[in-house]
């Protein structure tokens, strides 16, 4: 029987019998990151790539409304692709009983 749990090299939960990692891409926020040491992301397209980045970057910024994700294949000489990433708050209710 497998485990759900954290995959060790993309972080995505799943059964890990069963998993596979997507994709592996090179990944910098515009203007804060450095395009000759690019992090990574994972995803099934450039764009799903664009926003594993975004999620996971976006504890270590102050609020942004939006940012600019650039992503690359991983592979050599692949060129960027530019996502803009809106990133908008959503109103969370709980009821505590009296």
């Amino acid at each position: 029987m497998s485990d759900f749990n954290k995959c060790p090299i993309c972080g995505k939960y799943d059964w890990l019998n069963k998993h596979t990692c997507p994709p592996k891409w090179d990944a910098i926020i515009y203007n804060r990151d450095d395009e000759e040491n690019p992090e990574h992301a994972f995803g099934i397209s450039a764009e799903a790539a664009a926003l594993d980045y975004a999620e996971a970057n976006f504890v270590r910024m102050e609020y942004p409304s939006e940012m600019e994700i650039w992503v690359r294949s991983h592979e050599e000489g692949s060129t960027w692709q530019k996502f803009e990433i809106t990133v908008e708050s959503v109103p969370q209710f709980t009821a505590t009983p009296r």
